[in-house]
Parts: C-alpha cells; structure tokens; sequence
C-alpha cells in the first residue's frame, strides 16, 4: 500500500527545547538537513506540538534522532468529535486522542536517523498534534528531526513486490583529460525507492493525474508498506514522472519512483 500527504495543513510548530538557529520552523521548509534540534546532547524528553487548519488524517516525520516516540491529538477548539468514521468503526472520539498504540517509529538496520508516520481518523476541524520524543542518558546525540508534513492522506492500495530501493550519491565526478578520475566535496547521498502498484481505475488517477499530474516533482511524505507491515516513510518528489499500462478491463499497472528530499 501507498499512502500519501502532499497538501500539507500546518500552521504553526512549538517545541519545549530548541537550539538556537534550529527552532521547530525548520521542520516546516523543504530541506530536511536543516531541521529542530533540542537544546543540548543532555535532553534526553523534548515534546513538539503541531497546530493544523481542518482536513487531516495523518502525518509523517523523518530525520529523527530519538529512541521512542509517542503522540496524541487533541482538539484545540474545543469542540467534541462525533461520529467519525475510520476503517468502518463508528469512532466517538474524546478531545484527547492516544494514539501510542498506532504509531509506526521506523528505524531500519543501518539508520542513523528513524522516521515516524501515524494515522488517524480524519477531522475537518483543527486539531493538535503532540509528538513526545524520549534518548536515554547515555545517547551522546541530540533528539532532533528533520521534517514535519501534516494533512489528508491519501491511500492507494495493490503495492507489488518488489520494492526497489537503492542509494544515490550527490558527489560530483569528472574524467579529466588524462583519464584519472576528479572528485568534488562529498554532498551526500539520498535514497531512492520505486516499484509496480495494480490498482482499480479510480486510484490510477488518483496518482496519476491528481497526485503526479498536479503537484509535478513538489516534494511530498510518502510511506510505502508491504503486507508483512513493512514500512518506509520517505519525504521526496517523483523526478520521473510515473507510468502506466492498461492491461486490464478494471485494473491498471502503474510504475514509479520516488528520490528522497535532502
């Protein structure tokens, strides 16, 4: 399954710990390099609280350099939620919403930086979302993230295997005239990750026309997961625009890719 947010519903980010020129605003630009941080290596509990505008059901956080997290939404305004509906369960929500049980804190082998994606049921109301995030003492690094996108996600279900992945490093390299082999300063590498989604017309366009078509190569937060509930949360931009074949009275293929947003 695909899911995808790419109009983000933030308005405002404060943070109980921030070190100077890292504030809680960074999580809001493109660029994840430059995200919050907390003030010190020392603070081991930092809480960022999220202000939206209506329409959200979900959000992803990338970047993060933390051991656990956990969030809960809660309705600013107020009002009580009624009559929710998430998959087919008639949800009464109360004003505060825990939603530790849902929350997906990704780190894969290898990772130094993990990510976040929860789900939840859809308001049209402004909410506020409060993620916690927790180090032990003995953790020499600062809990910090590096991006924050907040909004309706938009669900395409049919993911196929295999799912592709592979690294792509930013440095750039030149042949020089005398066949040895020049290299700037190393820049980094990002992650790509692509693959075949079958899906019913209705979420072909979806994709294709309402997701690829409008937004172009604007950057978005995706989360791929497979049916073992296999997760990857990757804030990026289709630098190739997907394609598609109809093979299929009511079905189509769609193939993709997406390239991470450093």
């Amino acid at each position: 399954m695909m899911k995808i947010i790419f109009d983000d519903a933030i308005t405002s980010i404060t943070a109980s710990s921030s070190q100077s020129g890292f504030g809680p605003e960074n999580l809001l630009n493109e660029s994840i390099k430059k995200g919050w941080k907390a003030a010190t290596s020392g603070v081991t509990y930092a809480s960022l609280e999220v202000f939206t505008r209506g329409l959200t059901g979900g959000f992803g956080l990338v970047g993060i350099v933390a051991e656990s997290a956990t969030v809960t939404i809660e309705n600013p305004s107020g009002i009580i939620w009624q009559n929710i509906i998430w998959q087919n369960i008639d949800w009464q929500v109360p004003s505060v919403l825990d939603l530790s049980t849902t929350t997906i804190f990704i780190k894969h082998t290898g990772d130094t930086m993990g990510q976040l994606w929860v789900d939840f049921p859809q308001f049209e109301a402004p909410v506020k979302v409060t993620i916690e995030l927790r180090k032990s003492n003995t953790n020499p690094y600062q809990l910090s993230a590096g991006k924050l996108v907040c909004g309706r996600a938009f669900e395409i279900p049919g993911l196929q295997y295999p799912i592709r992945e592979r690294p792509i490093d930013l440095q750039i390299k030149r042949q020089l005239s005398n066949g040895a082999k020049w290299r700037g300063a190393d820049r980094g590498r990002l992650r790509a990750f692509g693959g075949t989604i079958r899906c019913n017309r209705d979420d072909f366009y979806l994709l294709m026309r309402d997701i690829a078509y409008q937004r172009g190569s604007a950057p978005m937060m995706i989360n791929l997961s497979d049916n073992e509930n296999n997760n990857w949360v990757i804030y990026g931009s289709m630098e190739t625009m997907p394609d598609g074949i109809h093979d299929h009275s009511t079905h189509s293929i769609i193939n993709f890719e997406f390239e991470e947003v450093i």
